[in-house]
């Protein structure tokens, strides 16, 4: 599998990786390959379960990833092809409402999106954006804190949990990937070869608080994920922008859908560009219809970590 990793993204994982992400220590991913008549791997069609949160009932999902054809086997995009192989053989053994996940969902490209929508075997239900806010300075506030945690304090998994909750009990008729210090840990924390930072944001007094994880790359702050009360995203937004000033940064990245646009702010926007389409997997036994238009994702819900 690292070797058609290799051959189809020009780049290896680092050690541990393959770990991290499928064994069932790590976050226990699924997987399926197609193999020539000479032991070749062809194709690799590769899931991560997820839990959502589905109108406040949590319903067990998978979400693809790691959806790998050769060079050799890219000439065959019908459904005699390895493409449509290996994904029908994944959704027809794991999706479904009598499989271990009831829905299968991921982000893509436009063009694979095009083919799994011409084979059958995706639904587009929605799209992310990549936006570029400048860095800002700004004065101390005096309601707002922001102060760095780490997954080794006692307390993380406490302030995680809680900033969970407080997110959850405002998002009751929405659609969101589950965000608790479990998640954070195993998505975060536990993968090899990449440092994130988590950050708090809260008022100076008691109260609901907000979480922020980030990345630095190049001069830009990516800000890949958010967990907290959803009144509190766009405090949170102008906190990453004065905390990419105070790093020298110039700008802050991230990725989003519009549901969670939404409460963000676009003043001073640098950059705005479509990067994803939000497939839904036609085996999929939703709950309802309301996948595309109710579900809230960010950089963090995805592989572009």
């Amino acid at each position: 599998m690292i070797g058609l990793f290799h051959r189809v993204f020009a780049e290896t994982p680092p050690a541990g990786w393959w770990q991290w992400k499928y064994s069932p220590e790590g976050l226990g991913g699924r997987a399926m390959g197609l193999w020539d008549e000479d032991g070749n791997l062809l194709a690799h069609n590769g899931g991560i379960p997820r839990t959502l949160l589905w109108r406040d009932r949590e319903v067990s999902a998978i979400q693809i990833g790691d959806l790998m054809v050769a060079p050799q086997a890219r000439g065959l995009f019908t459904r005699h092809g390895a493409f449509f192989q290996v994904s029908r053989f994944f959704f027809k053994h794991w999706v479904g409402a009598d499989k271990p996940y009831a829905v299968c969902f991921g982000f893509t490209h436009e063009r694979a999106m095009r083919l799994g929508v011409t084979l059958g075997l995706y639904q587009q239900v929605g799209t992310l954006d990549r936006l570029v806010l400048p860095a800002r300075s700004g004065q101390r506030s005096w309601v707002w804190k922001i102060r760095q945690i780490r997954p080794s304090t006692a307390d993380f998994d406490t302030l995680a949990n809680r900033a969970w909750q407080a997110m959850r009990g405002q998002n009751r008729k929405g659609i969101l990937g589950v965000r608790d210090a479990r998640h954070i840990r195993s998505r975060y924390a536990a993968r090899p070869a990449v440092d994130y930072s988590y950050f708090q944001i809260s008022r100076r007094w008691p109260g609901p608080s907000a979480i922020a994880v980030v990345r630095n790359e190049g001069d830009s702050l990516k800000w890949l994920d958010f967990v907290g009360p959803l009144d509190l995203l766009r405090t949170t937004q102008n906190a990453m922008q004065r905390l990419a000033y105070a790093a020298g940064l110039a700008q802050v990245e991230f990725v989003a859908s519009p549901e969670a646009l939404a409460g963000l702010c676009s003043a001073g926007l640098l950059h705005r560009e479509k990067v994803s389409a939000t497939a839904l997997i036609t085996a999929s036994a939703c709950p309802d219809e309301s996948l595309a238009g109710s579900a809230w994702w960010m950089a963090g819900d995805t592989d572009f970590l």
